[in-house]
């Protein structure tokens, strides 16, 4: 699967045209992605087919959070329901763990699947948390890197990682461009791709180069024919 990230309703009419398989929506991808807004979410699913994935993150400075950001994400979460396929997000307890009991809590009253992103690549304990993830029922997939940085940093920890995720599908992202994405299929078919900035020709805030989205979706399409 294919996904990538928008941050305006003009990024997704152009994945929409591209055909992607999903759409992780986020505000503020700069900030490494934030909760979009309601109105941008609620007109998104008035007009896009595409799959469309919700941030729900109040802030960049850590994935530790107070009991009023918590208020908020579960707020965020119950508004944007309604207009998304699925959440993205990531709770770490005190230990370096995903906080399944709180992310549960801030998902009450919805019923979408979950993305666990990037802040997999800050457990303390790989083999630990990816067990707390499989136990919990509407988790789906990580997104990761491999550890903090980019994919190519961490190739031997993915395929460590990929001999773990029991249920788990594996979705990688972070330094993955046009350059690579071919090799990384090669590599890892077993897994997803997620592309960003690299579509944006490098910069966070700009908007996805239609040229550079095709290019991506024509990459993706070829390896896959190839497979099959």
């Amino acid at each position: 699967m294919l996904e990538i990230i928008a941050q305006s309703f003009t990024d997704c009419l152009r994945a929409d045209i591209a055909g992607v398989d999903r759409i992780e929506l986020v505000s503020a991808l700069s900030e490494g992605g934030l909760t979009p807004s309601l109105g941008m979410t609620s007109l998104i699913h008035e007009q896009v087919i595409t799959p469309v994935y919700a941030m729900i993150r109040p802030h960049s400075r850590s994935f530790h959070y107070e009991l009023s950001d918590l208020e908020v994400m579960k707020r965020d979460a119950q508004a944007l329901a309604p207009y998304c396929d699925g959440f993205v997000l990531g709770i770490l307890d005190a230990e370096g763990l995903p906080d399944v009991a709180t992310m549960e809590s801030v998902l009450a009253e919805t019923s979408q699947p979950v993305t666990f992103h990037r802040a997999f690549d800050e457990v303390s304990d790989v083999a630990l948390a990816l067990r707390r993830l499989n136990d919990w029922p509407r988790c789906e997939r990580i997104l990761t890197s491999g550890g903090p940085g980019k994919v190519f940093d961490h190739l031997r920890e993915v395929k460590a990682l990929l001999n773990l995720k029991g249920r788990l599908t594996v979705q990688l992202g972070s330094g993955i461009n046009l350059e690579n994405l071919a090799a990384l299929m090669e590599q890892f078919p077993q897994c997803d791709f997620h592309l960003g900035t690299a579509l944006r020709g490098g910069s966070p805030i700009a908007e996805i180069v239609p040229e550079l989205l095709h290019e991506a979706e024509r990459i993706y399409q070829q390896h896959q024919k190839k497979e099959n």
